[in-house]
């Protein structure tokens, strides 16, 4: 590191890891995205074929983490170390094995 760069916590950076509900949302006909690992593809969410939460689903599980822009959500089971940038306006619930 260079004379600029100084070491900091990543509670000084800014940064929280932050572990979901652990329990799977029941499905919906309409609501908000649920997330899974196989939705994290090449640093983007791709929303092809991910199936829906209610309303208040997406509250109770969206108590602990609720992902906002430019938060990066990574997978650490399952294809480890994939991740994924939250886009502007988009409001999802994450699988339980997906820390944001």
């Amino acid at each position: 590191m260079g004379s600029e760069w100084r070491p900091v916590t990543l509670r000084e950076a800014g940064v929280a890891l932050i572990d979901c509900v652990h329990k799977t949302p029941p499905a919906a006909d309409s609501g908000c995205p649920y997330v899974t690992i196989p939705h994290l593809k090449e640093g983007r969410i791709d929303l092809a074929g991910v199936r829906l939460v209610s309303s208040s689903d997406f509250a109770e599980w969206t108590k602990k983490a609720k992902p906002t822009v430019n938060d990066v959500v990574l997978s650490r089971r399952r294809n480890p170390g994939e991740t994924a940038h939250v886009p502007p306006d988009l409001e999802f619930v994450l699988e339980m094995d997906l820390p944001c």
